[in-house]
């Protein structure tokens, strides 16, 4: 097994990952955990941190996500776009911890495709990591998640994004509103489907009016009690895509998609839908790549 060069994590408000990199930039080893940032102190972060990758080496540590937020242990700033591997990788924090050495990763700030303001935190990594493992200048990527980003890339550097609240908005309706079913719920390809159809209907210009759909096709039988989840998923992606889809005008464009594998299938799903053709690549990988990247580019590997 090769020996680890740099420790990494990524590090959100609800969980951790960290991960061992070799000098190739291959991850050996790697952990996920909790607490994530939300329930831990600042110094309760910094213990943490080092009680879990303790037994991997003395070398640098590079994180990014949360750990550079205001609820950080280390708090950073956040570099504005149109932003480079090069410009965010000059504003990384170091700071040494005895022997050790750590670096936090800052955020990215820009305006939105309607001149509103835009912040994001961990995702800037994994775009870096793509950007290093392709050779594509020019781009429109999506990186699904509980706030999901469609982000721009242009001469290879981060030019605008935006922010759904897709995975939020699911996660409290199918929980906390009329929707919740108390039915067990199944993937039904199906209902799915439906949703997803209706939600890139022209006939759907209204999104609030769109999800009570959910709840009249669960009364009327066109949707199963232990579909009712699945139809609302495939509705929310739809609708965040149409929006996606009318502002940045991009029916001949791949979509290249970040992110955990079976929500970024469901994604491509509905863009096969919509007719638009995308490309998948790993969050591990990219996030393992760009932190990689920027370590290099700081002259810590």
């Amino acid at each position: 097994m090769s020996s680890i060069e740099l420790i990494c994590g990524n590090w959100g408000t609800t969980t951790l990952r960290a991960f061992g990199v070799s000098a190739e930039g291959e991850i050996v080893t790697d952990v996920r955990t909790a607490p994530g940032i939300a329930s831990l102190s600042p110094s309760e972060q910094e213990s943490t941190w080092f009680e879990t990758v303790q037994e991997w080496g003395n070398v640098p540590h590079l994180i990014c996500g949360m750990a550079g937020s205001n609820l950080g242990w280390l708090e950073t700033g956040y570099v504005e776009t149109p932003a480079s591997a090069q410009s965010i990788a000059d504003e990384v924090s170091w700071k040494d911890y005895d022997s050790r050495v750590v670096g936090i990763v800052p955020g990215l700030s820009g305006k939105g495709w309607i001149g509103q303001a835009e912040r994001m935190r961990g995702e800037e990594t994994e775009l870096v990591g793509w950007l290093q493992r392709t050779s594509q200048r020019d781009a429109i990527l999506c990186l699904p998640g509980t706030h999901t980003k469609w982000v721009t890339v242009e001469d290879g550097s981060i030019t605008r994004f935006n922010t759904a609240l897709t995975g939020e908005l699911f996660s409290l309706l199918k929980e906390a509103s009329i929707l919740k079913s108390d039915t067990p719920q199944l993937h039904s390809i199906s209902a799915f489907e439906t949703g997803a159809r209706l939600g890139l209907s022209d006939r759907c210009s209204d999104t609030l009016h769109g999800l009570f759909s959910a709840r009249s096709e669960l009364i009327s039988g066109g949707v199963k009690p232990h579909q009712t989840e699945a139809f609302l998923s495939g509705f929310l992606i739809a609708r965040d895509i149409s929006g996606a889809l009318e502002t940045l005008k991009f029916e001949q464009e791949t979509v290249h998609l970040i992110g955990e594998e079976t929500l970024a299938n469901r994604f491509a799903h509905v863009l096969t839908l919509a007719g638009v053709s995308s490309r998948y690549a790993s969050s591990e990988r990219c996030v393992a790549a760009g932190l990689f990247a920027l370590a290099k580019t700081t002259g810590h590997l």
